[in-house]
């Protein structure tokens, strides 16, 4: 009966370390295979170098180019899959590219110290919005309101944790002012 004992305790003993072991091994894999979620970086600068604006049957189209410099060492492709976003005013966040019918005209390579022309295409569609006719009187206000309602377009590369901002330099222009001077008078 003692041999018995001794034997259950042994293997009581023996079945704890293992788990302690088993315990230790899969925590210390836990620990050295995660992989933090590493902070989006800004290496790329997005500088504004015009616009232009088409109404083709049923929507209007605004397309803001810029040209991306890349003052990294290293050459940069904007790959498949990368997210475009237009960036809301007042810091309400984004909207993503297809709810905001956002496109990047394509996923450019950009060389080491660098900078590539880049379009982005926002569509205003008729789903959306009332469009104007087609003279060019209406559809300036009518762009220029829209254009109140984001602040800047992001694209978010999610491979490589990239994030390339392309800012808002329409604040300043005459017709956006006159559109936010007139959005005051009827509030007030």
């Amino acid at each position: 009966m003692e041999w018995k004992r001794i034997a259950l305790r042994a293997f009581s003993f023996g079945a704890g370390v293992g788990v302690v072991a088993m315990l230790a091994v899969t925590g210390l894999f836990l620990f050295r295979y995660h992989e933090e979620t590493k902070p989006w970086t800004t290496p790329m600068k997005a500088t504004f170098t015009g616009s232009t604006i088409r109404q083709p049957t049923g929507e209007v189209d605004v397309e803001l180019d810029y040209a991306i410099e890349n003052p990294t060492t290293k050459d940069y492709q904007i790959p498949f899959g990368s997210s475009v976003m237009v960036l809301l005013p007042d810091g309400n966040g984004y909207r993503t590219g297809e709810q905001a019918h956002v496109t990047l005209d394509n996923l450019p390579f950009i060389p080491s110290k660098q900078k590539v022309n880049v379009s982005i295409s926002w569509a205003l569609k008729s789903d959306d919005y009332t469009l104007p006719a087609k003279e060019l009187a209406n559809v300036v206000p009518f762009v220029s309101k829209r254009m109140m309602e984001i602040d800047g377009f992001s694209v978010f590369d999610h491979d490589n944790r990239i994030r390339i901002d392309f800012p808002n330099v329409w604040k300043d222009w005459p017709d956006i002012k006159k559109a936010q001077a007139e959005q005051k008078s009827k509030t007030h």
